[in-house]
């Protein structure tokens, strides 16, 4: 009866070896469990961006800021342009008045976001020489979004269409949107903002550009 009761030395060893393979496929399970809690939310993401982009290929500039850039200081690039109405515009027609130009588009917040400011700063210095051509980066823009957000906000300064987009991301070296530059009479480019133009700043800006030439 004895040697019945005795199990081989291989079957002991087998049964081991089950032993260990339930105990790692356990232990499996729960780790697989563990990372499942909350849901995908414990698989590593990539960073946000820290400046917000378009669905195509121009970043949004929400923060204003003074940026030197490479027309500071020189002639401002003439250009052609025509607006929502078809009449073609040059800037080269405005020299001897100070002129404000807004990179702009109906999909970029903060562009829309300062719109009011803009043309309540036209209408404040319109009569004291001021030009703002609002040029819409219509190369990745919608023209009925243009003409309902003309009309919404009753713009009353020329908008102009950048169908190309030549003119903003060439010419005007353009690094997101919105950009703006302030043009004195010389037709020099005096400031460029990269984002929305800060408030409390655009008298000041406006008023360096209306000023005579000394």
């Amino acid at each position: 009866m004895s040697k019945n009761l005795k199990q081989p030395k291989r079957s002991r060893a087998a049964g081991l070896a089950v032993a260990a393979a339930v105990i790692v496929l356990v232990g499996a399970g729960v780790l697989w469990q563990g990372l499942r809690v909350g849901g995908s939310s414990r698989v590593p993401t990539a960073a946000p961006s820290a400046t917000k982009q378009t669905s195509g290929l121009v970043p949004v500039v929400p923060q204003g800021s003074v940026q030197l850039g490479p027309l500071s200081g020189k002639p401002a690039p003439d250009f052609a342009l025509k607006t929502l109405d078809g009449q073609a515009v040059h800037l080269s027609d405005y020299r001897g008045k100070a002129v404000l130009i807004n990179l702009w588009a109906t999909w970029c917040p903060p562009c829309l976001a300062e719109m009011p400011a803009i043309q309540a700063a036209y209408e404040k210095y319109k009569d004291q020489g001021l030009v703002v051509l609002g040029i819409d980066y219509t190369a990745q823009d919608n023209l009925a979004n243009v003409t309902a957000f003309v009309a919404k906000y009753q713009l009353t300064f020329p908008i102009l269409l950048d169908q190309g987009g030549n003119i903003s991301s060439l010419s005007y070296d353009m690094h997101g949107l919105p950009d703006s530059y302030f043009i004195d009479r010389s037709g020099v480019v005096r400031r460029m903002i990269s984002g929305a133009i800060p408030a409390e700043l655009m008298d000041g800006f406006i008023q360096e550009i209306i000023a005579p030439p000394a």
